[in-house]
C-alpha cells in the first residue's frame, strides 16, 4: 500500500519532523469530508424546502380564513334572499288569485334540483360540502326566480285583460235623474200601445249631460228615427251601448271616449213626451236590462 511522507522543517530550533501518510487514511479522510458535506447539504435544501412549505401552509390557512368568512357572507346574503323569495311568492300567490287562476305545484318544480358531484372541489370535505350547499340553494332560487317571473307575467296578463273588460264593460249611470219606466213590457206614452221596453228612461232637466258608461269608440252619433239625437257606442267584448233623446251631442262618429266622459246633453228629440234619456245596453246586438250594468265599477266620473 501506498504512502507518503512530509517532512516539517522548523526554522527557530532547526529541528524537523516527519509525518507519514498512507494512502487508506488520504481515502478514509474525503470520503469522511463527503459525507459531511452531502449531510448539511440535504440539511440546508431540507430547511429550505421545509421553510417553503411552511410558508405555503400560513398563505393557505390565510386564504381559507377569507373564503370562510366571503361563505359566511354569503350563506347569509343566501338567507336574505331566501326570505325575499318567500315574500315574493306569497305577493305571487295573491296577484294569482285575483286573477282566479291556479299556479302549479312550486314542489314539483324544484324536484331533482342540486346533486352532490362526482368529487368535491376542495380536498377539505367539510368546506367541500359547504360549497356545494351553497351551490344548492344559489340553483334552487335561480329556478325559482325564473318560474315566478313566469307566472307572475301571466297574472298581470290576465289581471290587464280583466280590467279592460271592466273598463269595456257598462258600469255607472250614464245621467243623473228619476228612472221613469225600466226594462220590460209597457204602455207606450205616445203611441198608447203595448210594446217591449228595451232599455231603461230616466228623466231630468234639458241640459243635464249624459255621459258614456265605459270605455269605447263612437259607432254613430246624430239623427235615429224615434231615437232622436243618439249615440251609440261600441265598448267591445260584445258590448254596445245607446243614448236617445238628447238635445244635443258633443261627440263624433269614430271617436273614442272613456268612462264618464260627456258624449251629449239630455233632451226630448225623436218619440218623446219630455226631457230623458232612453238608455240602452246590448251584448252581441241584443238589449238585455240595464240594471244590471249600473253601480258596479269603482270608478266614478
Amino acid at each position: 500500500m501506498k504512502s507518503w511522507s512530509i517532512l516539517i522543517y522548523h526554522r527557530r530550533n532547526g529541528k524537523s519532523v516527519g509525518i507519514r501518510i498512507h494512502e487508506i487514511g488520504v481515502i478514509t479522510s474525503i470520503a469522511l469530508f463527503g459525507m459531511i458535506l452531502g449531510m448539511f447539504t440535504y440539511l440546508g435544501i431540507s430547511s429550505y424546502k421545509n421553510r417553503a412549505l411552511l410558508s405555503r401552509i400560513i398563505k393557505l390557512k390565510a386564504e381559507r380564513t377569507i373564503l370562510m368568512g366571503k361563505l359566511n357572507n354569503l350563506k347569509n346574503d343566501i338567507a336574505k334572499l331566501e326570505a325575499s323569495a318567500d315574500s315574493i311568492t306569497k305577493c305571487s300567490n295573491l296577484i294569482a288569485f285575483l286573477a282566479e287562476r291556479s299556479i302549479p305545484n312550486r314542489y314539483v318544480l324544484m324536484m331533482g334540483t342540486g346533486g352532490i358531484p362526482a368529487s368535491s372541489p376542495f380536498s377539505n370535505k367539510a368546506l367541500g360540502k359547504r360549497v356545494i350547499n351553497i351551490q344548492e340553494k344559489i340553483d334552487k332560487l335561480d329556478k325559482l326566480a325564473g318560474f315566478e317571473k313566469e307566472e307572475l307575467n301571466k297574472s298581470i296578463k290576465v289581471l290587464n285583460e280583466k280590467d279592460n273588460l271592466l273598463k269595456h264593460s257598462p258600469s255607472i249611470w250614464p245621467t243623473l235623474g228619476r228612472v221613469t219606466a225600466g226594462y220590460g213590457m209597457r204602455i207606450h206614452p205616445i203611441l198608447k200601445k203595448k210594446e217591449f221596453h228595451r232599455g231603461i228612461d230616466i228623466a231630468n232637466l234639458r241640459g243635464t249631460p249624459i255621459y258614456a258608461t265605459a270605455y269605447g269608440k263612437i259607432r254613430s252619433a246624430g239623427w235615429k228615427g224615434g231615437y232622436g239625437n243618439s249615440v251609440l257606442i261600441d265598448h267591445g267584448y260584445g258590448y254596445s251601448t245607446m243614448y236617445g233623446h238628447l238635445r244635443s251631442i258633443v261627440v263624433r262618429r269614430g271617436q273614442y271616449v272613456r268612462r264618464g266622459q260627456i258624449i251629449g246633453y239630455m233632451g226630448s228629440s225623436g218619440l218623446s213626451t219630455g226631457p230623458h234619456l232612453h238608455y240602452e245596453v246590448r251584448f252581441l246586438g241584443k238589449q238585455i236590462n240595464p240594471i244590471s250594468y249600473l253601480d258596479h265599477s269603482p270608478l266614478t266620473y
